[in-house]
């Protein structure tokens, strides 16, 4: 006996259209672990960003001294000190952000090479 694609139709629409038969059964909200909330409210409330690491004295003065001349240019935008000098080291997010990227392309280009590799015996296949 086979079942036709009306029948099929019908069951899905069936389904979509009466939504209350759909049961998640008995859930219950369970508070958080003593351990647990002080471990995340002491991450969320610790939140500024890293403090860069400097080799010499100069290099951290150069620093200070571009940290300052840009908080400065901010000042109109961003009215609280600390809110500028944390938009200000976004140059630490954005390291991660480039990493994050060469590799999505690393593995991008993997997948393709593997995919060339495994499909060329298909005669539909044309690699590009």
């Amino acid at each position: 006996m086979s079942i036709g694609r009306r029948a099929c139709l019908a069951a899905g629409a069936g389904l979509f259209l009466a939504p209350g038969l759909a049961r998640a059964g008995g859930q219950i909200e369970e508070p958080l672990a003593d351990a647990v909330r002080t471990a995340l409210s002491s991450a969320v409330a610790n939140s500024a960003p890293p403090e860069p690491q400097f080799a010499t004295t100069e290099a951290r003065l150069h620093y200070l001294r571009w940290l300052g001349t840009m908080s400065n240019r901010l000042r109109r935008r961003k009215a609280d000190l600390e809110v500028r000098r944390e938009f200000l080291q976004t140059d630490i997010v954005l390291v991660g952000i480039l990493l994050y990227a060469l590799l999505g392309k690393l593995a991008d280009l993997f997948a393709k090479a593997l995919e060339r590799w495994w499909l060329r015996w298909h005669p539909g296949y044309q690699g590009t």
